[in-house]
């Protein structure tokens, strides 16, 4: 079930498809949730999220957000590339992309044929969990220390495989340096 990399960090666990962390938006009352690409990639799971809801608004297909994949508004073919500590002279890049993803993100929720955003990395413990604090900071007024405390609560009950498995999980550590800018 669990793997490790040269530094002794898992980098690859078995999660079970119905592990994936669900959050409400309060502003829109649309759903966000976050997954690893494993999941996206099978259509019966895609399939489950639209049948397992009671209200008919949220049985639409939802959008899939890959953060690996660059945004179509965005000039520089730009994605999230990276799933390592940022260096110094890169912060500047990264911390656009969040914003422009954080935006994303904010446009799409407010489509009204949009009733559930997926958003979605390799693994989805580093990079799209940090592009969800980055937007409920942005666009939702929390704090960074609240934003990372309900966000690691709700990630560490949700998928409480990996949470077994990557004491860092979320990877909010990994990309600090850009939620201080």
């Amino acid at each position: 079930m669990r793997a490790f990399g040269p530094s002794g960090m898992a980098r690859c666990v078995d999660e079970p498809p119905e592990e994936f962390v669900t959050l409400f938006d309060f502003k829109t009352g649309k759903r966000i949730i976050c997954t690893n690409k494993n999941n996206v990639q099978e259509s019966e799971w895609i399939d489950k999220l639209t049948q397992t809801v009671d209200d008919e608004a949220h049985k639409q297909a939802p959008f899939l957000l890959d953060v690996r994949s660059p945004i179509p508004f965005l000039s520089e073919r730009v994605a999230f590339d990276w799933d390592s500590f940022v260096a110094p002279n890169n912060v500047d890049r990264f911390c656009m992309l969040l914003v422009a993803y954080s935006t994303f993100i904010h446009c799409k929720l407010k489509q009204p044929d949009i009733s559930t955003l997926v958003i979605f990395c390799d693994n989805g413990r580093s990079r799209s969990p940090n592009v969800l604090v980055a937007f409920f900071m942005l666009f939702r007024g929390l704090t960074y220390p609240s934003a990372i405390d309900w966000m690691r609560e709700s990630f560490r009950a949700q998928r409480p495989c990996i949470a077994a498995a990557s004491p860092e999980f979320p990877n909010f550590s990994k990309f600090w340096n850009l939620m201080q800018r």
